[in-house]
């Protein structure tokens, strides 16, 4: 694979060593170059295709280069570095798909945009994607509660009851979030009834995940595509998140990368209710042929559509703006050595848990869902661990409905 070439703007020597140190890990993936000014930029650019570009300065002249930059190279990825009070600004890049962070930020904060972008793109490269996502009548946007969260725990003031707050300012999502929330699969020993018992109990990570999921339930009428059950999805959303989260706890004892793991695999299957909403003939179809022709979903899907519910899932997440991690999650958990696979990854738990949450599901076993891919597990020397990790993922008894 070629490897990507990314351009920065930056004049500063020891800034370019900072950049080039914090990204040394990508070397064989990423070519970068630099430009001391924004017209050297757009001559570096004009002589040679980049990928992405990344600049900051004032927000008003970044912006102008970005449209420029866009202008002379259709397609590259654009990332501006500026400050967040500029929010008319800030919504002129969301209107241009420009992607925003804040001035000075961590190389890797750089580098989770620029993966996120280029995934996406790569995504968006297949025709049958690309006009799916056009034509979707109701593509959620990343729910405002969410991005509200987010900047409140930015504040160096930020606290749980005002993060509860928040939630409980919407009603219809708190409750559905809450009704989650009790599910047996978190095993709480008492019932919880407010926003603030769910961020004490649950704690943040995965709060903000249920709201995720909750707001695009909640957008879904399910008498648009009645051969897709909500209550089923929400069941092996909920076990392949809660057996991801498990597994990398077993695997690494890292609590806060286990949050992470757990909301990509609750989110792994959004694209299945994506299509459901926007496709629901064409999905119907989709899953008679699977259910006739005894293959996955996501091959009927690409028989049917010419796309599958990961990439549809990845590609709103990636507009979304969720870690990397998790839409590498999203899009290759049927197909994990895609990745080009090196080490344990939420993906690695995703994959692994879809399939065991599957396994636990059907009975008796059907040739319709995926299996481990086991030349991916000894590529990353964990072949072993598979059975260790069976004996620890156990459904609990549970609700039949969310």
């Amino acid at each position: 694979m070629a490897a990507k070439r990314i351009l920065f703007i930056e004049p500063v020597p020891a800034l370019r060593q900072r950049i080039v140190g914090g990204l040394e890990h990508l070397r064989d993936r990423w070519e970068l170059s630099f430009a001391g000014t924004q017209a050297e930029a757009l001559d570096l650019m004009a002589a040679s295709p980049v990928q992405a570009v990344v600049t900051d300065g004032p927000a008003g002249l970044a912006l102008q280069f970005a449209r420029e930059a866009a202008r002379r190279c259709p397609g590259v990825i654009r990332v501006v570095q500026m400050d967040p009070a500029e929010k008319e600004l800030r919504q002129e890049c969301v209107e241009s798909a420009v992607h925003c962070l804040p001035p000075g930020c961590e190389v890797s904060l750089i580098e989770e945009a620029v993966k996120r972008a280029l995934l996406v793109e790569e995504l968006m490269n297949n025709p049958a994607i690309k006009e799916l996502m056009a034509r979707m009548r109701t593509p959620p946007t990343l729910p405002e509660l969410y991005r509200q969260i987010l900047q409140h725990l930015q504040s160096p003031a930020a606290s749980l009851e005002e993060v509860a707050l928040l939630i409980s300012n919407e009603p219809a999502l708190c409750a559905k979030m809450i009704q989650m929330a009790n599910s047996a699969f978190f095993g709480l020993s008492r019932q919880i009834s407010t926003a603030f018992e769910a961020v004490m109990f649950l704690g943040l990570e995965q709060v903000k995940a249920l709201v995720l999921y909750g707001h695009c339930v909640c957008l879904f009428d399910p008498r648009c595509c009645r051969a897709f059950s909500i209550d089923r999805l929400w069941r092996h959303c909920m076990t392949t998140a809660s057996f991801a989260r498990w597994i990398t706890l077993e695997e690494t004892g890292n609590t806060d990368l286990a949050d992470g793991v757990f909301t990509a695999g609750l989110l792994h299957d959004m694209g299945k209710l994506m299509l459901a909403a926007n496709e629901p003939d064409q999905y119907q179809q989709a899953l008679a042929l699977a259910d006739r022709a005894r293959i996955t979903d996501g091959e009927a899907e690409r028989q049917s559509l010419g796309t599958t519910h990961a990439e549809v899932g990845a590609c709103l997440l990636g507009s979304w703006g969720l870690p990397s991690s998790i839409v590498e999650a999203v899009v290759w958990h049927h197909a994990p050595r895609l990745s080009d696979p090196r080490e344990f990854t939420p993906l690695t738990a995703v994959h692994v848990a879809n399939t065991l949450a599957y396994e636990r599901e059907a009975a008796p076993p059907s040739p319709t869902i995926s299996q481990i891919d086991s030349d991916y597990m000894s590529a990353l020397g964990l072949g072993d661990r598979c059975d260790i990790w069976r004996r620890i993922c156990v459904i609990p008894a549970q609700e039949t409905s969310v």
